[in-house]
């Protein structure tokens, strides 16, 4: 009996046993290794710079008045200046080498357009310009070398053989003046602002004037009048004529009426107020 229980006993035992077994009782295991994973981190902006404003293209200034440009071609001969009888054509002059323009003329009495039209040329000696202005009066009273010819109507040229054209006029910038009455008289710039010019240039200049009416007369007692000029490089500062390409500054124009009461002008916007700023200049090109 005894054998009996002790056999009881034992089987109690394992059956506790194998039930805490069951419920866990047996030791914990330990944790598993935590892998870290790093906090996740705000996204990463990529800085992508301000937009700036879309390149502008730079565009030129233009000029408030554009240069006016004539080709300067070789005369195809050489034109006799005394045997001139008033006509700027088949006498020489290029057809490339031609321009033209005209003002309203509104006198006390009566109101026209004076027209004019020039020519200019030159050979391996001089230059030459050759002007004919249309006018039903002419009005000029200063005569011979050293006239006053702006006194009444006449017809001027300026010329900047190597191109200088400043505010100011240069010494190598000069003047030829004539008039109807066959006074004449030429300038050479003096790089002075308060004196631009004065007379001292002595010119070898050769010219011969056409009139087509009379001078000094009633209104259309005259059709026009005309110039033929000539003047040596070497009083021009240049030892030759100059070079195919070359640049030269060039204007025309002059006064109307006595006292040159009106002007014209080869270049609008030109006129006795600024002719002697070759800045305002138009230009010829040697050919």
């Amino acid at each position: 009996m005894e054998s009996v229980n002790r056999w009881t006993r034992l089987l109690t035992l394992l059956a506790v046993s194998a039930s805490l077994s069951a419920c866990g009782g047996a030791a914990p295991a330990a944790p598993s290794a935590t892998t870290k994973v790093p906090a996740t981190s705000s996204t990463a902006t990529t800085k992508v710079p301000a937009a700036s404003s879309s390149p502008t293209k730079k565009v030129p200034v233009a000029k408030a008045n554009s240069v006016p440009q004539l080709p300067l071609a070789a005369m195809t001969t050489t034109p006799a200046v005394a045997a001139f009888k008033g006509s700027c054509t088949g006498i020489g002059f290029p057809t490339a080498g031609r321009g033209s323009f005209a003002t309203q003329v509104n006198a006390a009495s009566h109101a026209y357009v004076q027209s004019t039209t020039f020519h200019i040329g030159y050979t391996a000696k001089a230059f030459y310009y050759c002007a004919h202005i249309q006018a039903p009066v002419l009005a000029a009273t200063a005569t011979g070398a050293g006239a006053s010819t702006w006194t009444g109507d006449d017809m001027e040229f300026w010329l900047a053989p190597t191109n200088d054209r400043g505010q100011v006029r240069a010494a190598d910038t000069y003047q030829l003046l004539f008039n109807p009455a066959g006074g004449w008289n030429n300038t050479q710039g003096t790089g002075n602002s308060a004196s631009p010019f004065n007379f001292k240039w002595a010119s070898h200049t050769s010219f011969k004037v056409a009139v087509d009416g009379k001078v000094n007369g009633t209104y259309g007692s005259a059709k026009g009048w005309s110039v033929l000029a000539s003047v040596p490089w070497q009083d021009l500062g240049l030892t030759a004529a100059p070079k195919r390409g070359a640049m030269m500054g060039f204007n025309t124009g002059g006064c109307i009426g006595a006292n040159c009461t009106a002007q014209t002008d080869w270049l609008p916007g030109v006129n006795g107020s600024n002719w002697h700023t070759p800045a305002l200049w138009g230009e010829l090109k040697v050919q």
